[in-house]
C-alpha cells in the first residue's frame, strides 16, 4: 500500500510539474517554472510535515513523498544553474541560486509557521 500511495502521488506530482513548466514558459531565459515549483514545493512540504508526518502516514506518503517529491526538482535546478555557468551568465546564476536557496528556506519556514498555527505537530523554538 505504501508503494502504491507514493506512486500515485508521484504520478500526480510529475504531471503537475509538467503543467507548471507548460504554463510558465517565459521567453526571458530565466527558469521561472522550476523556481515556482521548488518554492511552492518547499512551502507545501514544510506545511504537510508540520501537519501529518507522524499523525497520518498515508497522507504524508501520498502528498509529501509522492506528489511533492516529483513536483519539485533538484536535478533540473542543477542543470539550469550549470547552463548559466557555462554561458557565463553570472548575474542570472547568482539570482537564481539565491532565490532558490534562500527562497526555499523562507517558504519552508512560512509553511512550518502556518502549519503550527493550524494545529501542526512541529513545535518549539
Amino acid at each position: 500500500m505504501r508503494y502504491f500511495l507514493v506512486g500515485i502521488g508521484g504520478t500526480m506530482g510529475s504531471v503537475s510539474r509538467w503543467s507548471v513548466s507548460y504554463f510558465l514558459t517565459i521567453e526571458s531565459g530565466f527558469p521561472f517554472a522550476t523556481l515556482t515549483a521548488n518554492l511552492l514545493g518547499s512551502f507545501l512540504l514544510a506545511y504537510f510535515y508540520s501537519k501529518w508526518s507522524a499523525k497520518n502516514e498515508k497522507a504524508y506518503l501520498l502528498i509529501a513523498t509522492g506528489f511533492l517529491g516529483s513536483f519539485t526538482t533538484f536535478s533540473t535546478l542543477s542543470i539550469e544553474l550549470l547552463a548559466f555557468l557555462i554561458e557565463k551568465q553570472w548575474v542570472s546564476f547568482l539570482i537564481y541560486f539565491a532565490f532558490t536557496s534562500m527562497g526555499g528556506l523562507l517558504f519552508a519556514w512560512i509553511g512550518i509557521l502556518i502549519g503550527r498555527k493550524r494545529g501542526g505537530l512541529v513545535h518549539g523554538g
